[in-house]
Order: structure tokens, then sequence, then C-alpha cells
């Protein structure tokens, strides 16, 4: 090959700045994320009166950890076949839960056993699923997951949130989301440890 043909081959002009910095930023940005996780893993016991549950992608790691106690569920809904759904629903995913018809068997209930997880309709003949949830939280010495199932929406949400509810499910029940919640609700048992 001459030295002609061989100044005529295509020149490597390396790496350009922009992709030589991208090159550099991706390795230190994705380490400052993991740090980033795994400090508000780490410290956010310390932190008063900060929610767990704000931080999405905790719940999923810690709910593929073996716990050895099965989690503590109530459905509280008063129709039959609702709570018959939810059982289906639940059971299928290894959770055993108890259930009630009122709002008044809810508070009994939630006296005598301590559950990690509360699913109550808010629409119960008696006392309402808000009124039920406010009497739970006055009642209750730890800290329970209370979760409103409605099929229609209330209008002001501040009023669920004023009550103690911690979220809402809109029925016809979704597994998915039900399953969700349920793995909310076990990671944070697992931090209450």
């Amino acid at each position: 090959m001459s030295l002609q043909k061989a100044s005529k081959l295509p020149q490597s002009k390396g790496l350009k700045p922009l992709k030589l910095w991208m090159a550099l930023l991706y390795p230190l940005i994705f380490g400052l994320v993991g740090l980033y996780t795994w400090m508000l893993d780490k410290f956010a016991s310390l932190v008063p009166n900060r929610r767990f549950e704000s931080y999405s992608f905790l719940p999923t790691l810690f709910a593929s950890w073996n716990l050895n106690e099965p989690l503590q569920v109530l459905v509280v809904d008063g129709n039959a076949c609702h709570r018959e759904i939810s059982h289906h629903l639940l059971e299928k995913n290894g959770t055993i839960a108890d259930f009630a018809c009122d709002g008044m068997e809810a508070i009994r209930a939630c006296r005598q056993k301590h559950y990690d997880l509360v699913l109550l309709d808010i629409y119960l003949l008696g006392i309402s699923g808000l009124e039920a949830t406010a009497a739970i939280r006055r009642e209750s010495t730890r800290d329970i997951r209370i979760i409103a199932i409605t099929g229609v929406l209330p209008v002001d949400e501040v009023h669920m949130l004023a009550a103690g509810v911690d979220g809402y499910l809109k029925t016809p029940l979704v597994s998915s989301e039900l399953q969700k919640e349920v793995r909310v609700s076990s990671a944070l048992r697992y931090r209450a440890r």
C-alpha cells in the first residue's frame, strides 16, 4: 500500500467532547441516584413524620423479602359479594383476611387484634367508613394502614385524608392494585420492626 492510499483512509477522530461528557456523566448520575436511595432507606427512620410509602421504589424492594408472619388484613364491606371478591383476590395472592360487615364491627375487630391493613368501604350502614376510620385512628396505639374502597370517588378527597385514610381503591377491585397495597403494607410492617 502506498503512502498516498494510506492518507485517503478515514481518520479516527476520537470521541467527540459531548460523547465523552455523556460517557463520564451517566455512571456518575446513576451512582448518585443509587447513593440517594440507599441513604433514604438507611436514614428514613431518623426523619420525623415522614411517610414511608411516598418513596414508591422502596415498597417493591422490601416486599420481595420473605416475611415469616402473614400479613393481618381486615376487609370491611356491607356487600357480601364484594367481601367474597376481596377474599378471592387476597387468597390468590397468599393473604388471609378477616371480614366485617359494618363500621362498629370493624372498630371492635381492631380493638381485639392488630391489623397491618384495613380495606374499608366508605359507604357502610350505621357508622360510615370515614367515621370508622377516625375511631380506629383514635383508639389504635399502632399505625394501621387504612385503604378506602369506593365505587364512586367522593367529590372532596380532603375529607378522606382528614379522617385518616391512607389511600383508596375503586371498585370493582383490580388484583394488581390490591396486590400493590398489600406489598406496601408488608414493607411498612417490616420497617416497623
